[in-house]
């Protein structure tokens, strides 16, 4: 993802799609902490190249200073530029500000072409592989324009400060457009070899230092489900199972089943044949459904019949019938505590030059070969309430139910 650029001269997009006089060359690797060098503006219009920076040559040798009267502005009349974020981090857009950027600039939107459309705004929140931040430079005739874009980088595991990334965008007197980036820590200067930025024409990427691995344990399945809800179901990015540990039993906390039924009179009802059915669904540590999220279900299943010859089982009906009374004054109930299945394994999520790893991951299937617990239950009814001349007990006392899906 971030080897060295080894294509030709790449150009920041004009928005109306005329190809630029000039193309950028991309410059280097993505390196650790990259320096942004100065604009020499007036010795030159044309800034050099630095690390993580991308320049506009001149053509042919030929100077970019236009001719007095001579009309130079294109058809297009801004400079596109992305910023994508391929780290593991989440990119919070702290700031962006256009015009004499080094004297404080314009902070609001009227500074930007595509104010009115897809602007991003201060304090949205851009997560690893998600579509790009798109920024229209506005290009003024016989003028350089400048644009300063900061995002606070977020540690996704942990939700703490990860540093900041700062883009500067630029574009000259005949619309040329590049940018350059730096990679620094949370107090804004020092450089922060974590995380790292590189440019590509008018492609800024934001991402990790190679090798980078975050892990996300037991108890954080929310964090968990998004980075699995996140990427995926994208083109670039693997997602890998293993079944780790064998399928163990254990059981539902106790429940009532179906509605209770109460004999306020005072004779004794006689006796009711209860059919208890209880229909059990699985669960996950992660609150997700497995079949609609980018194909997991199958994928998950697969590994525990490969490695344990195990089944997840989605539903299953736990059934049984029993005859009892139902006493004067007394309120009957079922309650019932079902067998489950417990399977865990371990997720693996690349994407870039970030791996994640997922531990403890567990997934709770009904164990339909398991016998499930009922009781019934009697409850004296209280003095105080009403007496009822009979009682006719229901043809069934106990009806489906689905506790825990």
């Amino acid at each position: 993802m971030f080897k060295q650029s080894t294509s030709g001269p790449k150009a920041a997009s004009s928005r109306r799609g005329r190809a630029l006089i000039a193309g950028l060359a991309t410059a280097g690797a993505l390196g650790s902490g990259i320096a942004m060098a100065p604009l020499a503006l007036a010795d030159s219009s044309n800034p050099p190249a630095a690390a993580g920076q991308s320049s506009p040559p001149a053509a042919d040798g030929a100077s970019q200073t236009p001719a007095a009267g001579e009309d130079v502005r294109p058809q297009g009349d801004s400079n596109g530029f992305h910023v994508y974020n391929v780290s593991g981090q989440l990119a919070k857009l702290e700031s962006f500000k256009s015009g004499d950027v080094e004297n404080g600039g314009a902070t609001g939107k009227e500074g930007w072409e595509n104010a009115e459309n897809d602007l991003p705004e201060v304090g949205d929140v851009m997560k690893p592989a998600a579509d790009a931040n798109h920024w229209e430079l506005p290009w003024r005739a016989a003028r350089w324009g400048e644009g300063q874009l900061t995002y606070q980088m977020i540690d996704w595991a942990s939700d703490k400060p990860a540093g900041k990334v700062i883009v500067n965008l630029h574009n000259n007197l005949v619309h040329q457009g590049w940018a350059d980036c730096k990679s620094v820590k949370n107090d804004g200067k020092t450089e922060n070899p974590d995380i790292q930025c590189k440019v590509d024409g008018d492609k800024i990427m934001i991402g990790d230092k190679p090798g980078t691995v975050i892990e996300i344990g037991d108890g954080k399945g929310q964090k968990q489900a998004d980075v699995l809800r996140q990427l995926c179901d994208k083109n670039d990015v693997k997602c890998s199972f293993d079944a780790t540990k064998k399928p163990v039993q254990f059981h539902l906390p106790t429940h009532q089943i179906g509605a209770s039924v109460t004999n306020s009179s005072k004779k004794d009802g006689p006796s009711s044949r209860i059919e208890i059915k209880d229909v059990v669904s699985e669960t996950n540590s992660l609150g997700i459904r497995l079949q609609t999220e980018a194909g997991l279900g199958k994928l998950v299943s697969m590994q525990f019949e490969e490695s344990f010859g195990y089944q997840l089982t989605k539903q299953h009906e736990f059934t049984h019938s029993i005859d009892t009374p139902v006493p004067a004054r007394t309120r009957v109930s079922v309650w019932a505590t079902e067998p489950m299945l417990r399977a865990t394994g371990t997720f693996t999520v690349k994407f870039g030059t970030t791996k994640w790893i997922l531990h403890d991951v567990h997934f709770d299937n009904p164990d339909k070969n398991g016998n499930a617990n009922f009781t019934i239950q009697y409850d004296k009814l209280p003095k105080d309430m009403p007496v009822t001349e009979g009682f006719v007990p229901p043809a069934e006392i106990a009806a489906a139910t689905t506790p825990n899906s």
